[in-house]
Formats: structure tokens, C-alpha cells, sequence
């Protein structure tokens, strides 16, 4: 650069000094001013961007449990399949989970919820907070008609007498006129006559009540035909239950 006789000045008579014009000192300094207010402008951006995805998304805490579709556990959870895992892995899981669905010492277990439901929590129940429970039914009953169907068609009912002993039993007989050569017309009867049967031992009479008797009832014990499968259970869509570690 040419230097002219306005642009130098003489320091103790012997060091030259170049004067810079305030338009080359100002150069550098917009240029870093430029700079400064883009990554600004960027910092300002993406504020605004994290206030609308906070304000717009679901923040798990700790242990809490959703469910997710995918097929592997995504990273930050980890499977509700009743598991060990190390407190000192993970320290915030453990002091909100401590020893409640298992573990000891060093290990703590996270909730199991394979192939089960969540029942809201009732802490007017007796049962324990996060406690186990098994399937049943509720206590009921089922009507049964015994009045109809095909157990109750005509029927008859067997029966048999008291053994009586030894005895004979009285029948009586009528005497004809045998010289009339007429047996069984009504003119020719003569007197009746009372006789007996022989005496016969011990024994029954098997009589037969007859069909569709009077008004009755039977006891009876029986069970209801079984139906269904080995559990309890609404329609359903099994996921990954999965807990924020």
C-alpha cells in the first residue's frame, strides 16, 4: 500500500506507525456482528422449537408404563417382564420401585405384566399395592328348568309292596245250575261263595305306577355342561409393556 505524507506520524523521531482508516477497523467487527446475530437468530429458533415440542409431548417419568407397538423396547425403558435388574444400573428406578415386585441386596425386579391386565389401584382394599392376584369368577348361579326337556317325557315309575308274610288272599265264586245245560246266563246263577286262595310264603308284589302320574317332584344332582377355555378374558391385543427407567 502507498503511504501519504497525512497518513504517517513520527514516534520519538524514529518509529513509523501506519494510521488504519475507521472504515478497515469496522470491517471485521460487523463481520463477527453478523455472525453473532445468526447464531442468534438459530438459538431463538430453536428455543421456540423445544417450548412447542414440550408443550406438545407426553414426558414418561420415572417408572411410569406405556405401551409401545414396536417390536423391540426403545432406549430409556425396559421390559415389564418381571426381571432383575441393578439398582446401581439404574438408581432412579430403583428408589421408586424399591423391593416392591421382588429383588434383594443389589437387585430390585421390575413389575411382570406378561400376559395380564392393570386393575386401578382401591387403597380401600385390603390387598397390597402392586400385589398379585389370580383369575376367578364372580360367585353366581345358573337356572336350570326341570320341567321340560327330554329327561321328562312319559314315563313310568317301578314299585313293589311290603313283604306280608305268610297268607292267602279271599275271592269270591258264584254256583250254576249245572242241569240247566246253560253255564253264564244270568237266569241260571245260583248262590255265591266265598272261597280262599292256598297260603303262600313270604313275598312281594311288583306293581307299575302308571304313566304320567300325579303332581310330583324328584331330587335331583347333576352339573351344568362346562363351556369355554382355561382363562378369563375380554377381547384383547397383546403389546410391549415397557417402564421408564
Amino acid at each position: 500500500m502507498a503511504l501519504t505524507g497525512t497518513d504517517l506520524i513520527l514516534v520519538n523521531r524514529a518509529t513509523l506507525t501506519y494510521k488504519m482508516p475507521a472504515s478497515e477497523i469496522l470491517d471485521p467487527i460487523n463481520a463477527v456482528k453478523v455472525t453473532a446475530d445468526a447464531a442468534k437468530a438459530k438459538a431463538d429458533a430453536n428455543e421456540t422449537a423445544l417450548a412447542n415440542l414440550t408443550s406438545s409431548t407426553f414426558a414418561v417419568p420415572t417408572a411410569g408404563i406405556i405401551y409401545t407397538a414396536a417390536l423391540t423396547v426403545p432406549t430409556g425403558f425396559l421390559p415389564c417382564d418381571g426381571a432383575l435388574y441393578s439398582r446401581i444400573t439404574y438408581p432412579n428406578l430403583y428408589a421408586a420401585l424399591l423391593y416392591t415386585y421382588g429383588g434383594s441386596g443389589d437387585n430390585f425386579a421390575v413389575p411382570d405384566l406378561r400376559s395380564r391386565f392393570v386393575m386401578g389401584y382401591d387403597s380401600s382394599e385390603a390387598r397390597g399395592y402392586g400385589s398379585y392376584q389370580a383369575s376367578a369368577n364372580k360367585s353366581h348361579f345358573h337356572a336350570v328348568d326341570t320341567t321340560s326337556g327330554t329327561n321328562n317325557v312319559n314315563h313310568t315309575h317301578a314299585a313293589s309292596t311290603v313283604a306280608a308274610g305268610m297268607h292267602n288272599h279271599e275271592y269270591q265264586t258264584f254256583v250254576t245250575d249245572a242241569s240247566s245245560g246253560v253255564v253264564g246266563t244270568s237266569g241260571f246263577w245260583q248262590n255265591s261263595q266265598l272261597n280262599t286262595t292256598n297260603m303262600a310264603g313270604e313275598h312281594t308284589h311288583t306293581i307299575t305306577v302308571g304313566e304320567n302320574s300325579v303332581n310330583h317332584t324328584h331330587t335331583l344332582s347333576f352339573n351344568t355342561q362346562s363351556s369355554g377355555v382355561d382363562e378369563g378374558r375380554p377381547e384383547n391385543l397383546n403389546l410391549y409393556a415397557i417402564i421408564k427407567t
